[in-house]
């Protein structure tokens, strides 16, 4: 499981210092970085002549000066003025391509690339500001452009958070900024994340897809089918040839059979790269993971332990022991002990995100988690697979995934799996509601 809270799909920038030279490296950061986030164009887009209507885009503009001013809690108006005549893109794969396009035609076409509707986030960095308040991330809704005198009028919102291949620059992220500023950047981004995932983590998922090889599928089954390797670059990358094929002409993906019928494992094939040191995690959920060849389970981050058993000490990790059924007075207890198919390690997400804090938080709609948690889950996204009955029109994207294949009568209800958990103190679970899969 990989939950995300609201603001996670931000392509932005952190935090710059006091000489514009470290903008200019900065930047030169964020090219690199934006072409390792997997996003879908967002629903709605179109193309713009200079922009690729068929990628994820960053986009850069550039400002003279600007002015921050409240306009309510974590609400300002943003105003930028001399904004440069050109504004820099980058595209994420596969288009791998950068140019340039004109400030005018980039703002003049925020409704037809779909902002209007779906208000992107981005980042705002000052060059040359103070260390405490030159960064901050914000959703930004245009009312304002004017061309000839080169000034544009934002209402933005703060945000708290920065998105899967940024999140390290999580701590250098600012409160607000000064109310009155000299030169700044703007970074924003044209897409949401559909399958914001791993590449090489398994997900399971309460309904089957057919085979996917081609290079926009995010999800490969793994049902042990041979692939085109020349399709699947980053799981080769991931887990080398240890589950079959020579990796020059063929690859066999992993073959892990799902508990019940109508159900299917998929593996992501394309997303962030494995490094649990900058992926968030909700305490708690207990994921399988297919760690880069050669990697050791020890190399995880200190957040992740192997569900291997072991004793650890309450204290150390107070959120998950509470949703494990472990009393404030037991000083000690045992990690669940989840045996793993060969070439996979489970792990327990011991210190994340509280699971009571961390809302709105929400996955791929239809995938199945395993989470220890023994009386229920206080997500809003989310429900026990324990075989209730939905109505079709709360869950229309769920029940167009699963049909009737777990229960109701097919038009106004249908059903969810039921799984029994594998150890006392742990329940599956299966989000409602969140991303489409793609």
């Amino acid at each position: 499981m990989r939950r995300r809270i609201a603001t996670s799909w931000i392509a932005t920038a952190g935090g710059v210092g006091q000489q514009s030279g470290r903008l200019r490296a900065l930047r030169g950061v964020i090219a690199a970085l934006v072409l390792c986030v997997m996003c879908a164009p967002s629903a709605g887009a179109a193309s713009v002549a200079e922009i690729p209507g068929d990628a994820s885009v960053l986009f850069t503009l550039e400002a003279r000066e600007g002015s921050f001013v409240p306009q309510g809690a974590d609400r300002f108006r943003l105003s930028l003025r001399g904004l440069g005549p050109q504004s820099t893109w980058f595209a994420d794969r596969p288009r791998r391509d950068a140019g340039r396009v004109s400030t005018r035609s980039l703002l003049q076409s925020w409704r037809k690339l779909g902002f209007a509707a779906t208000p992107p986030n981005g980042a705002v960095v000052l060059d040359g500001g103070r260390s405490a308040s030159d960064t901050v991330a914000v959703e930004l809704r245009l009312r304002h452009f004017d061309a000839r005198r080169r000034t544009a009028r934002f209402d933005v919102r703060v945000l708290d958070g920065l998105g899967p291949g940024l999140r390290h620059l999580n701590r250098r992220l600012d409160a607000r900024l000064p109310r009155r500023f000299g030169g700044a950047s703007v970074f924003l981004d044209n897409g949401t994340p559909y399958g914001d995932c791993i590449i090489g983590q398994p997900q399971l998922f309460a309904f089957t897809r057919p085979a996917g090889t081609g290079e926009q599928n995010t999800w490969v089954p793994a049902s042990g089918q041979l692939l085109d390797p020349s399709a699947q670059m980053a799981l080769i990358g991931v887990y080398g040839n240890r589950f079959g094929g020579d990796g020059q002409t063929t690859w066999r993906a992993p073959n892990l059979p799902p508990p019940l019928p109508g159900m299917s494992w998929q593996i992501c094939a394309q997303g962030d790269f494995p490094n649990l040191a900058s992926m968030p995690c909700t305490t708690g959920e207990l994921d399988l993971w297919a760690l880069p060849s050669g990697s050791p389970p020890s190399a995880v981050d200190p957040r992740w332990l192997p569900a291997d058993g072991r004793t650890v000490a309450r204290a150390d990790y107070p959120v998950f022991a509470a949703g494990y059924g472990i009393g404030a007075g037991q000083t000690t207890f045992a990690l669940p002990d989840l045996p793993a198919p060969p070439g996979f390690v489970y792990l327990a997400c011991v210190d994340g995100y509280d699971p009571a804090q961390a809302t709105p938080v929400y996955g791929t709609v239809g995938q199945i988690d395993l989470l220890a948690s023994h009386d229920g889950i206080g997500l809003p996204s989310v429900r026990v697979a324990s075989g209730q009955t939905l109505g079709v029109q709360p869950y229309v994207v769920l029940y167009q995934l699963l049909g009737a294949t777990f229960g109701g009568d097919g038009e106004t209800t249908f059903g969810t799996p039921v799984l029994l958990p594998p150890a006392p103190g742990l329940l599956y679970a299966i989000t409602t509601t969140g991303i489409f899969p793609a």
